[in-house]
């Protein structure tokens, strides 16, 4: 074992071709400092720029959700590049009728050619502009925690919700990262 601990240390355990003891890059080389222009280091900039609620799909979830998709008789699927919080990811793809629901750990997102949005009743309604050409808007039912994001994107209706706590934000960019998942 603590050879094991020695080789790691010595040579360090990444794939990093510079030896253990190698100065940290910075962005541009500062005064003695170790700093650059911006007065920061390598080590204060983030190493991926990619949101960290970025998810990420097989190619089985993608099959699964556009077998869904066909089952739903929806001829346009769209999938989330953003997810509902830091660690959210896909679970599984439930169809109901000429519903799609998508389902993650931190959210739902369900899809249909028909309206989603309910009709009448004891709501408050408040329109949000999540991009140029899409309109959103945020639903909440009298007596009832859960919140829904509804929209439509080219004749398909979408509503995003959670029973969890969450920030509006999220689900507003959640709406915004909508790509249209292409039949293969």
């Amino acid at each position: 074992m603590a050879a094991c601990i020695a080789v790691l240390l010595l040579g360090g355990c990444s794939s990093n071709p510079q030896p253990p003891d190698a100065a940290v890059p910075t962005e541009t080389a500062g005064p003695a400092s170790g700093t650059g222009e911006t007065g920061r280091s390598a080590l204060d900039t983030p190493v991926c720029e990619e949101p960290v609620n970025k998810l990420h799909y097989s190619r089985n979830q993608l099959q699964e959700i556009r077998e869904a998709a066909q089952k739903a008789g929806l001829v346009n699927v769209y999938i989330p590049e953003i997810g509902g919080g830091p660690d959210d990811y896909f679970e599984e793809a439930k169809v109901d009728g000429k519903r799609l629901t998508l389902h993650f750990i931190r959210m739902a997102i369900t899809e249909s050619m028909e309206e989603l949005e309910p009709a009448g009743g004891n709501r408050t309604v408040k329109k949000v502009q999540l991009s140029p050409q899409l309109e959103g808007k945020w639903i909440s039912e009298e007596d009832s925690t859960v919140e829904y994001l509804y929209g439509e994107i080219d004749n398909t209706h979408f509503e995003i919700f959670s029973a969890r706590m969450f920030d509006r934000k999220d689900f507003e960019q959640t709406a915004q990262s909508l790509i249209l998942l292409q039949q293969k």
